[in-house]
């Protein structure tokens, strides 16, 4: 048998484990060779379908590419700022109303109002508004703690409201993960500034973390693909190159990205 039909038999074998060590115990009896040629089947005959319809070529070269990373953030923050769903916490009705008024003739729309920091967070996980405004002091939970609680789960930008601006509580709301600060008694013309820069930045924000989590994607797909290389390297003599080119055909032979090919490679190697 040839270096490379001995490959080819050995990077089956592996995937063949990969797929198992994945795959509940209820799939197993199936196999991994119908598993794979059943997912083929389900991605491909969609497009199989499509291709023969009236105009799909046509719609096919028309598609846009998707957008970028910045791109979608920078569309999201335009549409949010258009007009953008407030959730109000204060323990003051008329503070609530207050602030309910004055959103809504700026065009913005109010999506619930809470008299407390815990009832602010069961509203702000079922409704999912773009930007909380919150007082600090209130009964329950106070504002920083229910501000931190909505910062960790990623809900929305936190903009605190309160009549106290001691050192302590803006430290504290730094820790809270809080996007803006507004003192009482506010007046109108600080409000959407606010509101606006906390919500812009909370955007900011998600379009970095999304960056960030494809470079760590990226990063642990080469470390596993040179590690692969090097087990092909020791155990075939073959170049670095030799070697990143057989990954990146059997990627493309069995329809599997360079990741899953070396992790496949590396857990046959230590079996």
């Amino acid at each position: 048998m040839s270096d490379l039909a001995f490959f080819r038999v050995f990077v089956r074998f592996a995937l063949s484990r990969l797929l198992r060590l994945r795959t509940p115990t209820r799939l197993r009896g199936l196999g991994p060779n119908h598993m794979l040629t059943t997912t083929r089947q389900t991605v491909r005959a969609p497009y199989n379908s499509i291709q023969h319809l009236p105009g799909a070529a046509q719609n096919r070269q028309d598609q846009a590419a998707p957008p970028s990373n910045a791109s979608t953030v920078s569309r999201n923050s335009e549409e949010a700022m258009s007009r953008i769903r407030v959730l109000v916490v204060d323990d003051e009705s008329i503070i609530r109303m207050d602030l309910r008024t004055l959103l809504e003739e700026m065009g913005h729309e109010v999506v619930g109002e809470a008299a407390d920091g815990r009832k602010a967070v069961e509203m702000a996980r079922a409704l999912k508004p773009d930007v909380v405004i919150m007082d600090i002091k209130m009964p329950e939970m106070d504002g920083l703690d229910a501000a931190k609680i909505i910062s960790e789960e990623k809900i929305a930008p936190v903009v605190l409201l309160t009549a106290y601006s001691d050192k302590d509580l803006i430290e504290r709301a730094k820790d809270a993960g809080v996007f803006g600060y507004l003192v009482k008694p506010f007046r109108e013309a600080d409000i959407m500034p606010a509101v606006e820069i906390a919500l812009s930045r909370y955007l900011e924000l998600q379009g970095l973390e999304s960056t960030v989590g494809d470079l760590e994607q990226k990063l642990e797909t080469r470390k596993l693909v040179d590690r692969a290389k090097g087990i092909l390297m020791d155990k075939y003599k073959m170049s670095e190159a030799d070697a990143f080119r057989r990954i990146q055909q059997q990627s493309m032979n069995q329809r599997r990205s360079m990741k899953e090919i070396a992790e496949a490679i590396i857990i046959a190697h230590e079996i």
